[in-house]
């Protein structure tokens, strides 16, 4: 008997140009279009200079028209490109993030 592959993502992937500002530090910096991917779980951020991984960030995404606030951590970085945010959420928080991804087009496949 074969065994099925499990998805790799908890959540599909929704590619998305959408405006950023972050504050890992109590500052606000603003990162413009630099959104490329978002999930329920997380999002991909382009930036040349990405924040080290473990770094705590509070976050103000605009995706589909829809502005919402998220805290987050880096879990990944690729130097000089970008970083992976998990989103680290509340009820309220989980609930934004759910009406944004409604309006969002097609997923990604979950590779």
């Amino acid at each position: 008997m074969a065994q099925t592959e499990k998805p790799k993502r908890r959540f599909p992937r929704y590619p998305c140009e959408g405006n950023t500002r972050i504050r890992p530090n109590g500052e606000w910096k603003a990162l413009g279009d630099a959104m490329t991917q978002i999930s329920q779980a997380g999002c991909y951020i382009m930036t040349p200079e990405p924040y080290p991984e473990g770094t705590e960030l509070e976050l103000e995404l605009e995706a589909a028209g829809q502005p919402v606030r998220v805290r987050g951590i880096v879990i990944y970085t690729h130097p000089s490109k970008g970083m992976g945010v998990a989103f680290l959420q509340t009820g309220e928080e989980e609930k934004a993030l759910k009406e944004l991804l409604t309006g969002m087009p097609q997923s990604f496949p979950d590779a």
